[in-house]
């Protein structure tokens, strides 16, 4: 899409909008395209790394499967409430959960009301959350 106008003097490069259906599966094609094995829908259950590397059990949350993994690097992206973190005793700062978020992305043709003027998104401050119309969107 067309980014945004005014981030110039800001950046030397401009912000645009990816929704997350749309960004996670180009960021997993090129993860895998690049020997990548992602693993959606998995918990990690236990770790042991050395001086080969990283042997992790998993399992597949959806059909109870254990399995160990075997790799140079273990990168786990399990959210600020993720356990890794705590177990390497890396502490974190600050307020705390800030606030909840949510965003409603859907399927629309809005041209016609809006007489070809862009929209992105609309801030609904009452729930805290954006509503978002895409063509193509879920």
């Amino acid at each position: 899409m067309v980014p945004w106008p005014g981030a110039s003097p800001y950046s030397l490069t401009q912000p645009a909008t990816c929704d997350q259906h749309v960004l996670e599966p180009i960021l997993q094609h090129c993860a895998e395209r690049l020997g990548a094995d992602i693993r959606f829908s998995s918990e990690r259950l236990s770790f042991e790394q050395d001086a080969a590397g990283v042997r992790a059990v998993i399992r597949n949350r959806e059909t109870g499967k254990e399995e160990t993994a075997v790799a140079d690097y273990l990168i786990t992206a399990d959210g600020a409430g993720g356990r890794l973190r705590e177990m390497f005793g890396i502490g974190r700062s600050g307020p705390g959960v800030l606030q909840h978020w949510m965003n409603v992305i859907f399927d629309t043709d809005l041209s016609s009301e809006i007489g070809g003027e862009r929209f992105t998104s609309c801030f609904v401050t009452d729930l805290n959350a954006t509503v978002t119309p895409r063509p193509g969107g879920r």
